[in-house]
């Protein structure tokens, strides 16, 4: 029961089973601690445990389009050393579910690696030792190294029909694993127990159980302070399901909640007018949307030091707005303004850079100056490149954004 609700997400099952996913986590922390990293000396050779399922066609059409890239399993993860095992459990499920595709999860792991919790439960499984049973924590990540048809040669042609994907137990100086965790914990860091949950589900993209979260959470006894958040979070939801109209709505009650309760300058003020800014862009209502970046401007500027990065975020917002309006010199003089800050604040490379270059690129664009525009495209892709995963859909779109141009140019 709980696997199933921590893989459908249902996240009423998941709330009140709460403690109880808590105690496996440590007990099987305490495991792992007991059975490999106080014998670490040993120095422990990596092994390979197995994993039998079925994947709808879309499912493995998407897993196909991620090799190379990292697989996160949601729910506590079982596996087996024995590879017959999971082999026939994929084959007697198939002939179950004919429109399934078989896979065979091949795990490499290396117990020196310190990211993902796993224990063998040879001692304690209803199945003693004939399964060689290893137990993952939740949200275990691994690095899709290969995907193939399981060998002929091995099996004699009787699973032939069933896929190999072979993973690799991700470490933490696993480059984007360590971006995508850093972007995690900065968009949760605020809040701690099921208002985190709930924003690692929007993070996610599972806008209708985060906003299960929330709901659950609003019938609660909470303060009107918690009632806000809560408010605001739900306009989050709304915003990315591009139910504006509805996001607005929500974003207006946390704001009144936050007027009566704070006074007319505090910074949960300034994220509501933001918020409500951004959608009103959204909705190409580019007056109301400059209207509500100032009011957050007015905020941010009286209460924030010159450089904070929130700062910089505003003055970007407000240059995409004016280059909507058409007011580009306008425009520019915020990305100026966006760019002085990150220069104090930010390393060279970082993201911010590359998506501010992007930009001015396309105010230029816009202004029907291409050779400037080259430059800040060049300027986008070089960062971009050097910060962002070759796959990332921000990179993808500075690369079109500087073939655009030289098109122009070679037009010219």
């Amino acid at each position: 029961m709980l696997n199933r609700a921590l893989r459908n997400q249902e996240v009423d099952t998941i709330i009140k089973m709460g403690f109880f996913i808590q105690d496996l986590h440590r007990y099987i922390e305490r495991l792992h601690k007991k059975q490999y990293l106080n014998h670490r000396h040993r120095k422990s050779k990596p092994f390979i445990v197995y994993r039998g399922q079925t994947l709808s066609k879309f499912d493995f059409d998407k897993l196909i389009k991620t090799k190379g890239g990292l697989l996160s399993f949601n729910n506590f993860l079982s596996t087996t050393k024995e590879r017959k095992i999971s082999l026939n459990f994929t084959r007697h499920t198939i002939k179950s579910n004919s429109k399934s595709i078989g896979i065979l999860f091949k795990m490499i792991i290396n117990p020196s690696i310190l990211s993902a919790p796993f224990a063998s439960l040879n001692k304690y499984s209803y199945y003693k030792d004939s399964e060689q049973e290893i137990l993952f924590s939740m949200h275990t990540i691994f690095r899709i190294n290969d995907i193939k048809q399981v060998d002929d040669d091995d099996d004699g042609g009787e699973y032939n029909d069933i896929w190999q994907v072979e993973l690799i137990l991700t470490n933490d100086n696993d480059k984007q694993l360590s971006i995508l965790t850093e972007k995690i914990r900065q968009e949760t860091q605020e809040k701690i127990g099921w208002p985190r949950l709930g924003n690692l589900l929007i993070g996610l993209g599972n806008y209708n159980a985060a906003e299960e979260v929330y709901d659950i959470l609003l019938k609660s006894p909470g303060n009107d302070i918690e009632k806000a958040y809560l408010y605001h979070q739900i306009g989050v939801i709304k915003d990315n399901q591009y139910h504006y109209t509805e996001a607005i709505s929500f974003y207006k009650k946390s704001l009144d909640i936050y007027k009566e309760n704070f006074q007319s300058h505090h910074p949960l003020l300034a994220t509501c007018y933001k918020s409500i800014a951004l959608v009103c862009n959204n909705m190409k209502d580019y007056s109301n949307a400059l209207f509500f970046h100032h009011k957050a401007l007015e905020i941010e500027e009286y209460v924030l030091p010159p450089t904070h990065h929130s700062l910089a975020t505003s003055y970007n917002n407000v240059g995409v707005t004016l280059h909507h309006t058409e007011e580009y010199k306008l425009s520019l003089l915020y990305y100026q303004k966006t760019l002085e800050i990150c220069k104090k604040i930010f390393p060279k490379n970082h993201p911010m850079f590359a998506k501010c270059y992007n930009n001015i690129g396309l105010v230029y664009q816009s202004m029907n100056d291409y050779s400037q525009a080259l430059l800040y495209h060049e300027y986008a892709v070089e960062i971009g490149q050097q910060s962002l995963h070759t796959n990332h859909p921000h990179l993808q779109l500075y690369k079109d954004n500087l073939e655009f141009v030289k098109k122009k140019l070679n037009e010219e």
